[in-house]
C-alpha cells in the first residue's frame, strides 16, 4: 500500500476515535454525568469543534471513495479449537443474550467446529473473545484464512 494511503487511513481512524470521545463527553456533560467538572472554554466552542471534526471525517470518507481507499479495516476472524482429550475439541458459541460461552458439544471434526464458529454473528473477533467471560479461550484462537 502506498504510504499516503496508510497515512490517510491512520488519520481517519484517529479522528474517528476522537470524535467518539468528544461526542461522549458532550453527551455526559449535557446530562450532568460529569461530576465536579468545570469547562475551561464555552460549551459552544466544544460543540463547534465536534461539528468541524465530523465534517472533516465526511471529507476524508468522500476522498477515500474517489481514491478507492478502504478506510474501514476489517477485523480478523478467528476459530477457537479447545482440545478436551481423546481427539475431541470444544469451541465457543454465542448465547441468546449475545455473550460468548463454551459450547457444550464436543467436536471430533475440526471442519464442523470451524463451520459452527462461523455462525457467531460478526465472527469470533479478538475483541469479542478477549472482552468475554471466556477470555481464557483466546490462547486457543487461530486466525481464519481468507478464501
Amino acid at each position: 500500500m502506498e504510504a499516503y494511503k496508510q497515512r490517510m487511513i491512520d488519520e481517519y481512524n484517529q479522528l474517528k476515535e476522537r470524535c467518539v470521545r468528544i461526542e461522549n463527553f458532550l453527551k455526559a456533560y449535557k446530562e450532568k454525568q460529569v461530576p465536579d467538572f468545570e469547562l475551561s472554554c464555552p460549551l459552544e466552542l466544544l460543540q463547534s469543534q465536534y461539528h468541524a471534526m465530523r465534517s472533516y471525517l465526511k471529507i476524508l470518507e468522500t476522498r477515500a471513495k474517489f481514491e478507492r481507499i478502504d478506510l474501514i479495516e476489517k477485523e480478523k476472524i478467528y476459530t477457537v479449537e479447545i482440545p478436551v482429550g481423546d481427539g475431541f475439541f470444544q469451541t465457543l458459541c454465542q448465547s441468546g443474550t449475545g455473550n460468548l460461552c463454551l459450547n457444550d458439544h464436543k467436536y471430533l471434526s475440526l471442519k464442523k467446529l470451524r463451520e459452527h464458529n462461523s455462525y457467531v454473528p460478526g465472527g469470533l473477533t479478538e475483541k469479542k473473545i478477549k472482552n468475554s467471560t471466556v477470555a481464557w479461550a483466546w490462547q486457543f484462537a487461530k486466525e481464519v484464512e481468507d478464501d
